[in-house]
């Protein structure tokens, strides 16, 4: 090769080391940088002029600094390779002492008689990102999965325990320690029936039926039910707007959005202070859309500010972390906001949250706004409820014993005539002979689905009212068919009064 070709040779290999997108320093046998490239400049934050002449050990942090020194000694003196020629994932140091992941590979060079090694760094950081984002998310399906499956069986005993501790409780004997101890009961089942749903929140798979609300009723409703847990040093201000809307969601996961958000600011206001829960209408443009993450449109906007001690910027940074809490052992799951979220985006919408230290925190949720007339669709269900529907034939399809016999009681006590089956087959059996007002059925159940059974029912030309109920999640459920939006729905564990008051709207 003439000394032109070489010349221009060593031009290209130049080009080619300047333009590299990864990180490249050449170094002697004594580990000193005689070159290196921009991508360095930039990854390391060092000048060229600075990093020429230290040790390429200088770029990482211990003991990855001692180990490059001994595994370069022992190359030169055994041919060992340890990382020459091999390459590994080791940790880098900025000049700013700042470290980062990165893939470290050496190879060596001959030129003009000398040995020379050329290190290449690629930075790993938005790979060590993405995995972290997977595996999180692969953890959030698991945890999704473990409690969608276990939910229906759960959920199914949380129900018994709760409805025979109401029933117990109506018929027994004025006895303190009695009272006392079906309290306790109702109370632990229900802190159970609070931690499934947070569960399958956060991981968007609980059971949902969504209604038309107006938003305004819905705020007024869940103070109601706030009010007795917020101290009497906090003062509660509603400022409802009346252009608010409606909108379409489930009643009981936004009184739990709500609840959880005052239960939050209730404890940032150990002093007291002032609670204020405000709606309002407002368009969401494309720009701002795009940065929440959801549909440029009109949103109904429930806003919740306390005057209380604020969010810490580091907080706020993993506040919506699922099990992430600042809260001491024993004082919180870590849920609660993450929960909320996952409700929030459920229902196509977004939370924001603003908050200075010493100043307050305000949480915003937008849910996108219908168009329907919220109060004429509401008012009417809720005058149904109050009318009597007593007497009637009702056929319980349930394949949990504990379920069925409790159900067959509460429906009796109340005056109805009740048929139960454990399995599809047997109830379409009992409808051979009897007129049935109500089929009250279970989802999810062995050889056939509730869906199936109410279309069996239809072929055979009867017409009862239908109530469905199950403790499955959503996925579950879309399986084996679908919720019509006026079915009527029980998610399970229900109360016994949430049992009766919905038989007496469905069959008035």
């Amino acid at each position: 090769m003439d000394a032109e070709a070489l010349r221009h040779g060593i031009s290209i290999a130049q080009a080619v080391v300047e333009a590299a997108v990864d990180a490249i320093a050449i170094i002697d046998e004594r580990g000193a940088v005689e070159s290196a490239n921009p991508a360095l400049e930039r990854l390391f934050g060092y000048r060229r002029d600075e990093i020429i002449g230290q040790n390429v050990r200088v770029l990482m942090p211990a003991p990855y600094r001692d180990e490059h020194d001994t595994y370069l000694r022992a190359y030169l003196s055994t041919g060992s390779r340890r990382i020459i020629g091999i390459g590994r994932e080791v940790v880098g140091q900025r000049k700013d002492g700042t470290t980062f992941p990165m893939y470290l590979s050496v190879t060596e060079i001959r030129i003009a008689g000398r040995r020379l090694f050329a290190g290449n760094m690629h930075d790993l950081s938005a790979t060590k990102s993405l995995e972290g984002q997977l595996l999180q998310a692969q953890k959030m399906e698991a945890i999704g999965t473990l409690a969608g499956g276990v939910a229906h069986d759960f959920n199914n005993l949380l129900t018994a325990i709760l409805g025979s501790a109401e029933l117990a409780a109506s018929r027994a004997a004025p006895d303190p320690l009695l009272a006392r101890s079906l309290e306790r009961i109702r109370l632990a089942a229900t802190r159970g029936e609070a931690l499934t749903k947070r569960l399958l929140a956060f991981s968007r798979r609980q059971v949902t039926k969504p209604e038309l609300l107006a938003l305004n009723d819905a705020v007024r409703e869940a103070r109601e039910l706030f009010e007795r847990m917020i101290g009497e040093d906090i003062a509660v201000r509603l400022e409802l707007a009346s252009d608010a809307g409606a909108v379409r969601a489930d009643p009981s996961q936004l009184d739990q959005v709500i609840i959880n958000l005052v239960i939050n600011a209730r404890d940032a206001m150990l002093d007291g202070g002032t609670l204020r829960l405000a709606t309002r209408a407002e368009f969401i443009d494309d720009l701002r859309a795009e940065a929440l993450g959801i549909e440029s449109r009109l949103y109904s906007v429930i806003s919740i500010a306390d005057s209380g001690s604020g969010i810490p910027a580091d907080v706020q940074a993993r506040m919506f972390e699922p099990f992430f809490t600042t809260k001491a052992p024993g004082r919180g799951t870590g849920l609660g906001l993450s929960t909320v979220r996952g409700i929030v985006q459920n229902h196509r919408g977004a939370i924001t949250c603003h908050s200075q230290m010493g100043r307050g925190t305000r949480f915003e949720i937008f849910l996108p706004r219908v168009a329907e007339d919220a109060y004429s669709a509401v008012a009417p269900a809720r005058r149904r409820r109050s009318a009597r529907a007593l007497g009637r034939t009702i056929l319980i399809v349930e394949d949990d014993e504990l379920m069925r016999d409790l159900m067959r009681e509460v429906l009796e006590l109340d005056g109805h005539r009740v048929l139960a089956a454990d399995r599809p087959e047997q109830a379409l059996g009992l409808t051979q002979d009897a007129a049935i007002d109500l089929v009250i059925t279970d989802v999810v159940m062995p050889g056939m689905t509730g869906f199936e059974l109410v279309r069996r029912l239809r072929v055979k030309g009867l017409d009862p009212r239908i109530i469905y109920m199950s403790g499955y999640t959503d996925a579950i459920l879309a399986e084996r068919g679908e919720l019509a939006p006026d079915d009527a729905f029980l998610r399970k564990p229900f109360a016994i009064d949430d049992l009766t008051a919905r038989i007496k709207e469905v069959l008035a």
